[in-house]
């Protein structure tokens, strides 16, 4: 694990440019959580915590309960579950999802206090089929949404309204939008997208897009939508989210439910073509607030990376 460890803290210091520090984006991460406090995306200190007990519907309280009154056994994973917990309930950004390393360790905790167990009762495979049931249906539950305060676990990213749903159908805002790019997949015509009201990480992105075209998304499409001749020389094809919304030399083509596509009136002049077709999403407003607070050096590349092929 030391071994392991020390190779992600050399692969990020060579990887990071032209300064050879170890772990550079880590300790950028952890900078800017914890001095420049993204007030959008925070929730309470406890908030990581609830989050485990609501998940497992009090499991991992229970085996927490249990376990310390044997921590000579249990010691060092309660000290790393507890370390790992502390150190997210600091940054200002939490989710769910990052503390997912402490799941392993809640299951290797719990499955030797139910192994202890099973050899001090009478019937032991009555417990352990008691147990199989009992942790089948909170899983269960979990993927019906069906647990208690569920909702309170599973935000989506960049919402307080929302959450994560898993079998039931996504809610009708993304059904719309899912539906759009899986027609963007296959209409004729599609030479470049621009998405705009939104920003890349809640779009359906390229795995939806499925065309090697540039996708613009609200931020990266700011230098071109200045005036109707530069946004005809780089989109063919716009998805909004606005009813009325209309722009000189496009046409409605496509609805779904509140989503309109748009399409460009001629095919005139050729659609600009990048030269690589990745998710320009660089984050400008953190990196300059590094740099303003001394943290970073690095500047970021002008056009948010994007280079054309002319």
């Amino acid at each position: 694990m030391a071994l392991f460890f020390l190779a992600v803290g050399v692969f990020v210091a060579v990887t990071m440019g032209r300064r050879i520090v170890p772990f550079l984006s880590h300790q950028h991460s952890l900078q800017l959580e914890l001095f420049l406090r993204q007030a959008t995306l925070s929730h309470a200190r406890v908030s990581v915590f609830l989050w485990l007990l609501l998940a497992g519907a009090g499991l991992s309280g229970l085996c927490l309960v249990v376990a310390l009154g044997h921590l000579r056994r249990y010691g060092l994973l309660l000290a790393l579950i507890v370390v790992l917990l502390l150190i997210h309930s600091l940054q200002t950004h939490k989710e769910y999802r990052f503390i997912f390393v402490v799941l392993p360790l809640w299951l290797l905790l719990g499955s030797d206090l139910l192994a202890k167990l099973l050899t001090r009762v009478r019937h032991p495979r009555r417990l352990a089929g008691a147990a199989a049931i009992v942790f089948t249906a909170i899983c269960t539950a979990g993927i019906l949404n069906a647990l208690p305060y569920q909702e309170q676990v599973y935000r989506t990213p960049f919402s307080k309204r929302s959450f994560t749903k898993f079998i039931p159908r996504l809610h009708p805002e993304l059904s719309s939008i899912f539906a759009a790019y899986r027609y963007l997949a296959d209409a004729p015509g599609v030479t470049a997208v621009w998405q705009r009201s939104r920003i890349y990480a809640l779009t359906p992105g390229y795995y939806y897009l499925h065309r090697q075209v540039p996708l613009y998304d609200y931020i990266t499409a700011q230098p071109i939508i200045k005036d109707p001749t530069t946004l005809l020389a780089h989109v063919s094809h716009i998805v909004s989210e606005t009813p009325d919304f209309a722009i000189p030399g496009y046409s409605v083509v496509k609805t779904f439910g509140a989503i309109r596509i748009l399409q460009r009136d001629r095919d005139e002049p050729a659609v600009r073509q990048w030269q690589e077709y990745v998710p320009h999403v660089i984050n400008h407003g953190a990196m300059t607030a590094l740099r303003t607070s001394g943290i970073s050096r690095r500047v970021p590349p002008p056009d948010r990376g994007i280079r054309f092929v002319e």
